[in-house]
């Protein structure tokens, strides 16, 4: 489930507007031979969008190739891209924590969509041990929410009642 923050368009626009700075102390409007404050803006637009496609495709390829699996209802070919993708974040930490900055205007860290993640696919092949195990740490790492709690008091009733 995406949720957009729209608190993050704050830190988004103060970058353009550096790159636009940046832009224009470069010459870029004079040297494309064109000229106003909304080019500038504009090149800091281009160079925002480049940015969130260089650092996103590096930083979050796993974490996309997971998500294009789950898309295509490839759970266990997902799953080592998530593990995958907690490595590289727990590696590159603070691109998650400044990810808004970066790569995602998502309410969630990467870290937690991919606990999220990798706990669903358990749970869709039919391991709920291991669905158990990540929605337990994901509860414990992200206390707030509601919906994995939900989520693990469901799979614990039905293993039970099967």
């Amino acid at each position: 489930m995406k949720q957009f923050n729209w608190v993050s368009l704050i830190p988004q626009c103060i970058v353009i507007a550096l790159l636009s700075y940046f832009a224009y102390l470069l010459g870029l409007n004079t040297f494309l031979n064109s000229t106003g404050i909304m080019i500038n803006i504009m090149y800091g637009a281009y160079g925002e969008i480049l940015l969130w496609y260089i650092v996103g495709g590096i930083v979050a390829k796993f974490h996309k190739q997971g998500v294009r699996l789950i898309k295509q209802q490839k759970y266990i070919e997902a799953i080592p891209f998530f593990q995958e993708s907690i490595v590289m974040f727990n590696k590159y930490w603070w691109v998650d924590k400044y990810r808004y900055y970066l790569v995602s205007y998502s309410k969630h860290s990467y870290r937690e969509k991919d606990l999220s993640n990798l706990a669903f696919c358990y749970c869709q092949i039919g391991n709920n041990e291991k669905a158990i195990e990540y929605y337990k740490i994901f509860i414990e790492e992200f206390p707030e929410n509601e919906i994995a709690k939900d989520v693990l008091d469901y799979i614990i009733n039905n293993t039970k009642n099967n």
